[in-house]
């Protein structure tokens, strides 16, 4: 069981999910419900994904029934959760709060698609020369839009990073209401997961 990280946070819980095992290992560690919800998802990647994250979940909450708002938002009763997953990894947030996470591989090459998602000012952080800057201004914006609660935010205009604080592992960032929202970070081997706190 890859269970990388399950870590009492200033934000709730977050469990990391390292994705070694195949599609039939991972539906025993998951609920029946789990199993079949994750059937519709044609990709096997995709599938493994959302198993692994299922999986991390029973861990801390072993008869949680997942269920989607209108937005597509996962929620359990009166927990909050979030949910991302990149390739080889899945990570889950609890909190009794609004919360967002978001996981990418570090070596990802976000540098075709930067134009999109980072502002004018966030290229004159102090933090811009850093190899992990575009893997983190990505992760802390996904993050927030998850946190948002609201649909069709553009990253690029309605989120905004404020500073990034790599020794420290924290972003600032703010939401279209101005809204400032602090966020941590860690690295594990090639990944990096940023989450609200």
């Amino acid at each position: 069981m890859p269970l990388v990280c399950d870590k009492i946070t200033l934000g709730g819980r977050l469990l990391v999910w390292e994705i070694s095992e195949s599609e039939e290992e991972l539906a025993g560690v998951c609920s029946q419900y789990d199993v079949v919800d994750s059937k519709n998802i044609s990709a096997v990647s995709r599938r493994l994904q959302r198993l692994a994250a299922r999986a991390a979940l029973r861990i801390a909450l072993p008869d949680a029934t997942v269920s989607y708002n209108d937005i597509g938002a996962p929620y359990i009763g009166q927990t909050y959760i979030s949910i991302s997953h990149c390739d080889g990894y899945a990570a889950v947030m609890l909190s009794d709060a609004p919360c967002g996470v978001d996981i990418e591989n570090a070596g990802r090459d976000f540098g075709r698609v930067a134009e999109r998602f980072v502002s004018g000012e966030e290229k004159n952080l102090p933090a811009k020369d850093s190899a992990i800057f575009l893997p983190l201004i990505w992760c802390a914006k996904e993050a927030l839009y998850k946190f948002s609660g609201r649909k069709e935010l553009n990253l690029k205009r309605d989120i905004g990073i404020i500073s990034v604080d790599i020794v420290q592992g924290r972003i600032s960032g703010r939401l279209p209401d101005n809204s400032r929202i602090e966020l941590a970070f860690l690295r594990y081997r090639d990944i990096i997961i940023v989450h609200t706190i």
